[in-house]
């Protein structure tokens, strides 16, 4: 899972590695001119317990931000490299923490490329509908995100839908929608990496206006003229039956 090994279980290891009659640790390294010289590192010099949560946090950002990548991207490699790299106990303090940070704006600088609308507003004239955005890629390679909306106003019959930015431009997304009620209110944009685990941008608030059911709204306010028309009919007879009846109207 990328974490850093216990170092007991280690020392075990190595120390069962030495005693093997077929396994041999070696302080050279094969060269075209023979042998040369390469001491193993001294395993209890070197602590790594401080940088161990940088580490796994990053392994975790490579993951999440790696299944934006395409397949035969050489970026995941490098990250992953570079990343198993850090904990190497060759390396000074310094140098390991230089390699986290160096993956980590790497990662940073490429989801700084996915620009999400920040204001938009749209409207529903009918109950099923789409709502369209526009999401902007500008890396030198495809990308790959997860889009999401959520509004308590609106249902979706896609949870979430993922969607391929090419390169340098700008891709428009359908996200197929059913209005629950009329009205004006703010819908929330959600773009995260593929597995869903990192927002590529902060989420934003997008304006929704919905006179799909105004049809309806209107059948409403028809029947109830008609009701206080048929009571006020009715009220007028009833009255003038009385007034008959007592002999008051001819």
């Amino acid at each position: 899972d990328g974490s850093l090994p216990s170092t007991e279980t280690m020392t075990e290891f190595v120390a069962l590695i030495a005693e093997s009659d077929h396994v041999q640790l070696t302080d050279e390294i094969p060269t075209q001119q023979g042998s040369a010289p390469y001491p193993l590192p001294d395993r209890t010099s070197t602590d790594l317990s401080g940088l161990a949560t940088a580490v796994n946090l990053l392994n975790l950002s490579v993951i999440n931000v790696g299944s934006m990548l395409p397949a035969d991207s050489p970026l995941l490699l490098s990250w992953s490299m570079n990343a198993a790299r850090a904990v190497s106990n060759r390396l000074t303090a310094d140098e390991r923490s230089a390699y986290v940070a160096a993956v980590s704006s790497e990662i940073e600088t490429l989801l700084e490329k996915i620009a999400i609308p920040s204001k938009a507003s749209f409207t529903l004239p009918e109950k099923d509908g789409e709502i369209r955005l526009q999401i902007r890629n500008d890396a030198e390679i495809d990308l790959s995100v997860r889009v999401r909306l959520v509004s308590t106003k609106l249902a979706f019959p896609n949870e979430s839908t993922v969607v391929l930015l090419r390169a340098g431009s700008t891709t428009d997304v359908a996200i197929p929608v059913r209005a629950r009620s009329n009205g004006r209110f703010g819908v929330e944009l959600q773009v995260t990496t593929p597995q869903g685990n990192t927002f590529v941008a902060p989420p934003t608030t997008l304006s929704a206006r919905v006179t799909a059911l105004a049809g309806i709204g209107q059948v409403v306010s028809v029947v109830l003229l008609l009701l206080i028309l048929t009571w006020w009919v009715a009220h007028i007879r009833r009255n003038r039956r009385a007034a008959l009846e007592q002999g008051t109207v001819l």
